[in-house]
């Protein structure tokens, strides 16, 4: 029986941050051969391979018993090295974890990468940790997505950004008006819309013979031209009422360029005078991770 074609990896080096990556986004679990290969597309032979050479370096573990696979010791030593090239995170960490007690919903570390944003860190209140956002889950940083990280820089980093593919020239206007009123609140603010049946059309567009990598960039592609107007524009009134999905606000580096995005995810109608008080919580609490990442000094939280 011949094997589907599997996602077009240009090396087996990206094979095996594929296979890796999937198990980090599932820390709890192990898999089988079989199951590794299906969720990460790639064709069994391959993924033997691949499961072979990290098992032995010590990345993964394969119990003896059923021969399923998880992540290994050595990923410990690595992700510690990563910490102390890469502190951010855990500087970041306790500002996140007390705006989320504060604010009751889910608290995201964001940063750029290879032309994708890519979530850093998640906290949340117990009844809501780890319900819809995790640590790795990645979306396109192309234009309309990702104004947080551009907001605050020159202009021809928001031309570089309006015009990657698939930009829409008649869309600069409207994403400049947009990117300069974010920078006069100090924060962001995305407006929850249903995209479903836009998503649904897609879905039905992509052949059954795609593969997953295939998908993912037609998704990407598509999701580029869905409207910008999920951004809050205009001024708040406060009597106003607006279905709020996030507020964010930039993390400087100490050149002043946004190098991290601090969100909350609220998912509820806020009146303009709640959504203000949320923005100015959310400002603050990006200024503070700022300053203990300058100063590499820990958080403590002020009493209630």
């Amino acid at each position: 029986m011949l094997e589907a074609p599997e996602a077009p990896y240009t090396n087996s080096a990206a094979r095996a941050v594929a296979v890796v990556e999937f198990l980090a986004s599932n820390p709890n679990q192990t898999f089988t051969l079989s199951e590794v290969a299906r969720r990460c597309n790639l064709r069994k032979s391959t993924a033997k391979v691949v499961l072979s050479c990290l098992h032995h370096a010590g990345w993964l573990t394969r119990s003896p018993v059923d021969l399923r696979y998880g992540l290994g010791p050595m990923l410990i030593m690595i992700g510690r090295a990563a910490d102390e090239a890469r502190p951010e995170v855990n500087l970041a960490r306790p500002v996140m974890l007390d705006l989320s007690l504060r604010l009751h919903c889910e608290c995201v570390l964001n940063a750029t990468t290879g032309g994708e944003i890519v979530i850093l860190e998640s906290t949340a209140p117990g009844g809501l940790s780890g319900r819809y956002l995790a640590s790795g889950q990645r979306g396109p940083f192309v234009a309309p997505y990702g104004a947080v990280f551009v907001a605050w820089r020159s202009r021809a980093d928001r031309s570089d950004w309006y015009n990657r593919p698939p930009g829409d020239p008649n869309r600069i206007g409207q994403l400049d008006q947009i990117l300069d009123e974010c920078v006069k609140r100090g924060y962001v603010v995305t407006i929850q819309s249903d995209p479903r049946e836009r998503m649904m059309e897609i879905i039905e567009e992509a052949s059954d013979q795609l593969t997953t990598e295939e998908i993912r960039v037609l998704m990407r592609s598509h999701l580029a031209n869905l409207s910008p107007d999920t951004y809050l524009t205009g001024r708040l009134r406060k009597n106003d009422r607006y279905l709020v999905n996030a507020v964010q606000a930039p993390i400087f580096d100490a050149r002043g360029i946004p190098a991290f995005a601090l969100s909350v995810h609220i998912g509820r109608t806020l009146d303009g005078t709640a959504v203000a008080e949320l923005g100015q919580a959310v400002r603050l609490a990006a200024g503070t991770v700022t300053a203990v990442i300058a100063d590499h000094a820990p958080y403590h939280p002020t009493p209630a």
